[in-house]
């Protein structure tokens, strides 16, 4: 699981700049990512404390937290389609602000899909959970073929990614093995 909070860059602190809907995005995927983490310690503190392995009943924070994520993601989604606006006449500065962008939506879509796809293994669901795994295997491909250097994250968060893969990316090499 992803479990760093999206942080606001300092410099639009500073320097007072208008965030428009990313300052919501921000907020959304935190409270998401905070349903997660207290739901994940609340399911590991009745694990220490049970002597059966039975599956807890009340998973209600994991389903609070996917549906915050899911919404969230869904709002990102309607605001990336709008057209990029940028009232700078500079064609570098443009291209520089068109590469952050690009690289926050990959950024923001391989985390929403792992923690969601995370969400959906510890309640049971294969199948979403798979789905959500190919879906960052997808990112994850993209981001690798790149040729423009897009870096979005940094290896110990890749690193998390590439294990959470593993069950999909050998799910073929083992099966043919037997």
């Amino acid at each position: 699981m992803y479990s760093r909070p999206l942080l606001v860059n300092q410099q639009c602190i500073e320097d007072r700049h208008f965030m428009g809907i990313t300052l919501s995005l921000i907020i959304l995927f935190n409270l998401a990512l905070a349903h997660h983490l207290l739901a994940i310690a609340e399911l590991e503190k009745k694990d220490n404390t049970r002597t059966n392995c039975s599956p807890p009943n009340n998973l209600k924070r994991l389903h609070q937290a996917l549906r915050i994520y899911e919404f969230a993601y869904g709002l990102y989604q309607d605001y990336k389609d709008q057209p990029f606006k940028n009232n700078d006449d500079e064609e570098g500065a443009r291209s520089t602000d068109y590469f952050h962008r690009a690289a926050g939506n990959v950024k923001l879509t391989m985390i929403v899909s792992n923690n969601i796809g995370e969400i959906h293994r510890v309640v049971g669901d294969p199948l979403k959970h798979k789905r959500s795994l190919q879906h960052l295997l997808s990112l994850m491909m993209f981001v690798i073929d790149d040729k423009s250097d897009l870096i979005v994250l940094d290896s110990k968060e890749m690193d998390g990614f590439y294990h959470n893969l593993i069950p999909i990316i050998l799910d073929d090499v083992c099966a043919q093995v037997a």
